[in-house]
């Protein structure tokens, strides 16, 4: 892995510059796949793709429009972009701050990882988030996202989505017919998971 060269970036809303790494290469080697699809990947870190301005709060997308090129006469501070926190994807989310449907999914993923993160590392059961409605609510809408996916990850995503709402029924369903697909080793490790009603998030495979 070999770390390349902090990149900047203006709000657009009140031009604050802000600073994001960057890589140069990196490797998948000892990555971890979780079932909510999550993947930690040691020697190929991820940067954030959007973060909330210090100066105004603003959230906002790192991105070829508010890409910056330091002309090296700036006064002003510049800021480091850090990764929201949950209390901010959800604003995203309250403020519609999307771009277009792969935006929506894209925050929503890293919602729901963010609320799973504090159970992941002791695999423990997540049963007790469906009590908040931002939780749920955001589950609901993956599968909304995601109802009209036809290939067998796709399925399989939603059926995990169904499993953490705590439907293990209708995520039995799902995942009885991908049992002789591609994914069929790891239908079956969710089917059996779904049938125990088991609503632990978990490491799948590492590669």
């Amino acid at each position: 892995m070999i770390i390349g060269n902090d990149v900047h970036f203006k709000c657009d809303n009140c031009g604050a510059i802000h600073s994001r790494g960057s890589l140069d290469s990196g490797n998948n080697f000892g990555a971890q796949l979780y079932c909510d699809g999550k993947n930690i990947l040691p020697n190929l870190p991820e940067f954030p793709s959007i973060t909330t301005c210090k100066r105004c709060r603003k959230n906002f997308w790192l991105d070829q429009q508010t890409k910056y090129m330091l002309k090296g006469d700036e006064n002003e501070q510049i800021f480091k972009s850090d990764f929201l926190s949950l209390t901010e994807y959800s604003n995203v989310i309250k403020d519609n701050a999307y771009r277009n449907d792969s935006d929506e999914y894209f925050i929503r993923a890293h919602m729901l990882w963010k609320f799973h993160d504090p159970f992941r590392l002791d695999e423990e059961d997540v049963s007790s988030l469906r009590e908040n409605p931002d939780y749920g609510s955001n589950l609901e809408q993956l599968i909304a996202i995601c109802s009209e996916g036809e290939s067998p990850e796709e399925i399989l995503m939603v059926a995990e989505y169904h499993r953490y709402l705590g439907q293990f029924a209708q995520a039995i369903a799902m995942i009885e017919p991908l049992l002789e697909s591609e994914v069929e080793f790891f239908a079956k490790i969710l089917l059996k998971r779904n049938q125990q009603a088991d609503g632990c998030v978990f490491m799948l495979s590492t590669y």
